[in-house]
């Protein structure tokens, strides 16, 4: 029964797995990775993994209050 559950969820987005048969794709770009790729596989070269990494901290620091001034 398991296994008839996972089956049918695997084809309910064929274009999912099409993506994935096809090689990993680069986080920053989403530009296919080459096989040789001596980085982590998730990106296709340092530039992308530099971005990628900038990005994100910038996106999880704390964002600050505006507080309304009495007049």
């Amino acid at each position: 029964m398991i296994g008839f559950t996972l089956i049918q969820l695997n084809h309910a987005n064929p274009a999912k797995n099409q993506k994935e048969n096809k090689g990993r794709h680069c986080l920053f770009c989403e530009k296919p990775i080459p096989k040789n790729s001596r980085l982590e596989k998730v990106y296709c070269n340092v530039d992308c993994k530099n971005k990628y990494n900038s990005r994100k901290q910038q996106s999880s620091r704390p964002r600050p209050v505006l507080t309304r001034l009495k007049s």
